[in-house]
């Protein structure tokens, strides 16, 4: 899940973030921000402004390939 969080501290060591009713210390984003926006799967990511979550995957479903017999494969097999 991405969120728009308020940055509280940012120096270049750490960055502190309040994300929902906790503060969440991160390493430093080398940027000056007052709000970034934070992907949140099981680690706080800090991610560009204009990213968004990827769509579901669709199952690829692979085609199994059939051996081709020739004609000259199929008189010797009868023979």
């Amino acid at each position: 899940m991405i969120k728009e969080c308020k940055v509280l501290l940012n120096n270049e060591a750490v960055t502190v973030i309040q994300y929902d009713d906790i503060q969440v210390q991160i390493p430093a984003i080398g940027r000056k921000a007052t709000v970034v926006k934070v992907k949140d799967d099981g680690h706080y990511t800090v991610v560009p402004d204009n990213y968004s979550e990827p769509a579901g995957k669709t199952p690829r479903t692979r085609k199994k390939k059939t051996p081709v017999v020739s004609d000259e494969q199929s008189e010797s097999k009868e023979e």
